[in-house]
């Protein structure tokens, strides 16, 4: 397009009508990048502009850098304005060319910062704003520059480590001054502990919270400006964050993001926070996209940790060699572990020595008080006899099984005593067992015979062996039981001189072990009388007791009537196990 150029050895009267050939293309705009090669493939002749005025040099620079900065892909996501000052902020070019309107950069410089930023995010650099690289320059990032200049001296000063500044000590304190509204404080505690732990597991630092006075380490949330010697934040998706290299220790996390915990709808303050204690401790910017200190966030990681790049350079920075700390660490610790060992040993094959006398004499008296040893089949024994058959040679107070109980006896294993001193008697073993009683009413009168007579109220049932619709008691093991019946009989008036009677039996599984009667010749209606009966029974487990009518003459029934003007309920059933069967009950067992 220029080669029109080729050949003009002075100012001719073509060259005054129009300085600039190439405008004379068919586009009707300002050529683009896209039209400027990187690499020269025009020529000019030595003299070309030297006898050139130099009004038409400059209008010449003027048009060359138009179609440097204006050219964007028809569908860029970045302007030329953005782009410039873009690279301005982050290092790309001098950040006092940031403003267009007001600065003079010519192509070339343009063209390499581009190409240098694309060599940093690792695409191909073209030196051209193409789509890709604007779609990068679009990225939600951290706000500390990726390249530093020498001479470097904007009002992010601060932010400069280009000889690689150090903390000078390993104990460094932070405070959290100001905290966003979006998360509780506790949890924004915790991520930031989990942040600093992160860097700990790498180095030999170490983070300590401090909740006043000044920390090495200060932390806060802010929107726009916030501060003199900081760049504005710009709001949702662009810059999150920033952080001062050592030994300055301020960490900026920009409010106006939507900061969330574990959480791909917004920012996670766990992975920034981490990456801009990067910088805290000295780090800067990392080409390698698998680490955390790469400038750019492609959203929350799910298997978020520091990559290789990030431990070799926090560790070649401050000449820390983990691998070297901890195998020293191990070794001083097994070392330690091993005299503690041989101390300890040395103690153990002394005691051994001196117990081996001991032994000895121990295996021979035992070897001489031996006698048959008989298994017992798992049955409980019921004599010093068994007890001694099942190798008990000790000689002492020992529960065995009786006819009906626990006896406590006294065994003398002496191997001096005769057979008739080898046992004494004490005396039975109080031995509790689980609570077994009951009392049940009835509300209503009951006129049903043959059947077993049911209950309506449960007053107590400790042990569940009353079932109160049936009426039925079941015994839950075997033992001596007490029961007590009362009730109420309700007879009519008599016309005959024959007797009204109501018999109830008190039934052991289908048979009638005790009868009450209630028998009246009533010359009035509704005559009442009293029944009671009380047993006391041995029951093997599983038994019932219940009651029924027997007999029951016409118009006689079972009275009962809760209401208190009625003198309440008539009918009582109750019951408990006096003293259970211990021996009989581990025999089964």
């Amino acid at each position: 397009m220029l080669a029109s150029l080729k050949g003009k050895t002075h100012c001719d009267s073509d060259f005054y009508t129009n300085p600039c050939p190439f405008l004379q293309s068919s586009q009707s705009s300002f050529p683009t990048l896209s039209d400027w090669s990187p690499s020269p493939v025009v020529e000019f002749e030595s003299d070309t502009f030297v006898r050139c005025s130099q009004k038409h040099k400059m209008l010449l620079s003027f048009v060359l850098l138009s179609a440097m900065i204006h050219q964007r892909d028809a569908l860029s996501v970045f302007s030329d304005i953005d782009a410039m000052k873009y690279l301005s902020n982050f290092g790309y070019l001098d950040p006092k060319l940031g403003d267009t309107s007001t600065s003079f950069v010519s192509g070339e410089t343009v063209r390499r910062a581009i190409s240098d930023f694309q060599s940093f995010a690792g695409l191909y650099p073209t030196g051209e704003l193409d789509e890709e690289t604007s779609i990068w320059m679009s990225k939600p990032r951290c706000g500390v520059p990726d390249i530093i200049h020498e001479g470097y001296s904007t009002r992010r000063k601060r932010n400069i480590n280009k000889k690689g500044d150090r903390w000078k000590k390993q104990h460094l304190t932070y405070h959290i001054l100001k905290y966003t509204k979006q998360l509780k404080k506790s949890d924004v505690d915790r991520e930031i502990a989990r942040a600093f732990q992160m860097w700990e597991e790498v180095t030999e630092f170490k983070f300590t919270p401090k909740m006043t006075g000044r920390a090495d380490i200060e932390i806060r949330f802010e929107s726009g400006i916030h501060d003199d010697n900081d760049t504005p934040f710009d709001g949702p998706g662009g810059t999150f964050a920033h952080a001062t290299f050592p030994e300055f220790g301020d960490v900026h996390f920009d409010d106006d993001e939507t900061w969330t915990i574990n959480d791909t709808s917004g920012t996670d303050l766990f992975q920034v926070a981490t990456h801009e204690f990067g910088h805290v401790l000295g780090l800067k910017h990392s080409k390698v996209k698998p680490a955390v200190m790469k400038p750019y966030s492609e959203g929350t990681e799910p298997n978020f940790k520091l990559h290789d790049d990030d431990i070799e350079r926090i560790q070649k920075l401050y000449e820390f060699n983990m691998d070297t700390k901890w195998i020293t660490e191990k070794f001083d610790e097994i070392t330690s572990t091993f005299k503690t060992m041989e101390k300890e040993l040395k103690e153990t094959k002394r005691d051994l020595a001196l117990a081996t006398g001991t032994i000895e004499n121990l295996k021979t008296a035992l070897n001489a008080r031996t006698r048959d040893i008989r298994d017992m089949g798992g049955k409980m024994p019921t004599s010093c006899k068994d007890l001694e058959s099942m190798g008990q040679k000790i000689s002492g107070i020992f529960l065995v099984k009786g006819l009906k109980n626990i006896d406590a006896i006294f065994c003398d294993f002496n191997p001096n005593t005769n057979n008739e001193n080898l046992e004494k008697w004490i005396g039975h073993a109080d031995i509790k067992s689980q609570s077994v009683n009951f009392y049940v009413q009835r509300n209503g009168p009951f006129n049903e015979t043959g059947v077993s007579i049911p209950f309506n109220v449960e007053r107590v049932n400790v042990g569940k062996a009353m079932e109160l619709t049936s009426g039925i008691f079941t015994a839950p093991r075997t033992g001596i039981y007490f029961f007590s019946f009362s009730g109420m009989a309700s007879f009519p008036k008599t016309t005959s001189s024959d007797r009204a009677r109501l018999v109830i039996s008190v039934c052991l599984g289908d048979n009638s072990i005790a009868r009450v009667q209630a028998e009246e010749s009533n010359s009035v209606a509704n005559q009442v009388s009293s029944l009671s009966l009380q047993l006391t029974l041995n029951l093997v487990k599983d038994e019932d007791i219940w009651l029924r009518i027997d007999v029951m003459s016409s118009g006689v029934l079972l009275y009962d009537d809760p209401a208190p003007e009625r003198g309440g309920h008539w009918t009582h059933f109750t019951g408990w196990m006096l003293e259970e069967e211990i021996a009989k009950r581990h025999v089964e067992f």
